[in-house]
């Protein structure tokens, strides 16, 4: 089993070491994309065998909503495509992600279902896909994409005029060729035959990263588009392998701390690999203690 982790990070480079320890193993890779806004963060970063981190020039200033996020994803792609190395899965995660399972276990998991993919994709029947396709139908200024009461006033004023939240008048409705579109978390985990033709549809189309352009949070929807309407499809779609609590939260889900190591760890009964997200700048003894669960945990796999 090899595993392509591709990594997002901007913050807490000591979490970010602690991470790696517990993906770098074997056959593993892990490609790192810092945010370059974050350019500090670099020389703080243990490099090791099995780490790539992209060089300066082939990274992005993340902003939330843009397309900056989707960006910083297709360098990691690249990244990958351009090792010519081969892979049976590649995982996006984040710097605040950290693992519930050993790796043993994760080889497992991935093992017994490799025709699978684990993404996110929500129904088209549900009121909340409806308001989401909102986000694809009309051109959004990228200046009202952003956190912030002035911007996201801006933004439901242009969705009221366009014609309401789950609604878009045809004279403003964009379309791309005759896709569906998806949405669902940016977090995923795709075998690799799905990324290489992913990545070859783009190279050929690249009218569709420019549709993408002008979308508020395309990250939500880009993959899932492309991977449902242009990839090699697997057999089976799973849900994601990240353990994400979203509960009473909007933009950004919850925190997790020590008092939530219980939780954590029926998560990882429930088949969760993966929990997002963690901050060690406001607890950092969570981090600490799943990580010598997984080192007490190896010593018996």
């Amino acid at each position: 089993m090899r595993i392509a982790y591709i990594v997002q990070c901007h913050k807490n480079p000591q979490q970010i070491n602690m991470l790696l320890k517990h993906l770098l193993f074997e056959e593993n890779d892990v490609y790192l994309h810092i945010d370059r806004k974050s350019i500090g963060l670099r020389d703080q970063i243990i490099l090791q065998e099995h780490l790539y981190v992209l060089p300066i020039e082939e990274t992005v200033a993340v902003k939330w909503g843009q397309i900056s996020q989707v960006d910083a994803t297709l360098k990691l792609l690249q990244a990958v495509m351009k090792s010519g190395k081969t892979y049976d899965f590649v995982w996006l995660i984040s710097g605040q992600d950290f693992p519930l399972a050993t790796n043993l276990k994760i080889f497992d998991k991935l093992e017994s279902k490799k025709n699978s993919a684990y993404m996110e994709v929500l129904s088209i029947d549900t009121k909340r896909y409806k308001r989401l396709l909102k986000r694809n139908e009309v051109w959004t200024a990228q200046c009202s994409v952003r956190k912030g009461l002035c911007a996201r006033l801006l933004r439901n004023f242009w969705y009221m005029l366009t014609g309401g939240r789950y609604h878009t008048f045809a004279l403003f409705r964009r379309h791309y060729q005759k896709d569906t579109f998806y949405f669902g978390s940016s977090w995923w985990c795709l075998p690799y035959n799905a990324i290489v033709s992913m990545m070859q549809y783009l190279a050929d189309n690249p009218r569709f990263y420019r549709f993408y352009s002008h979308c508020h949070c395309p990250d939500e929807s880009f993959f899932q588009t492309l991977y449902l309407n242009h990839g090699t499809v697997a057999e089976n779609l799973e849900n994601i392998l990240t353990y994400i609590d979203w509960e009473d939260c909007k933009d950004s889900p919850k925190t997790f701390t020590l008092k939530d190591l219980d939780m954590l760890n029926a998560m990882k009964d429930k088949g969760y690999l993966l929990a997002r997200k963690f901050d060690m700048n406001l607890d950092a003894d969570i981090i600490y203690k799943l990580s010598e669960q997984l080192c007490r945990e190896a010593r018996h796999d």
